[in-house]
């Protein structure tokens, strides 16, 4: 299951900081990147690395 949370608090290290996905993946307790990166797409309908390539 994703969690909506976990997802918001990815988006402000993404806009926010210089971390790796990988990094913040494990910042916000999901079990591997790829899962991460799904759930994140799934919830914002977009990669992780558009968004903050969006989002700077």
């Amino acid at each position: 299951m994703c969690d909506y949370y976990r997802i918001k608090k990815s988006c402000q290290l993404l806009q926010f900081t210089d971390h790796s996905i990988a990094e913040i993946s494990n910042l916000t307790c999901y079990s591997s990147p790829n899962h991460f990166e799904r759930c994140f797409h799934q919830i914002m309908k977009i990669s992780p690395s558009q968004y903050r390539k969006n989002n700077r």
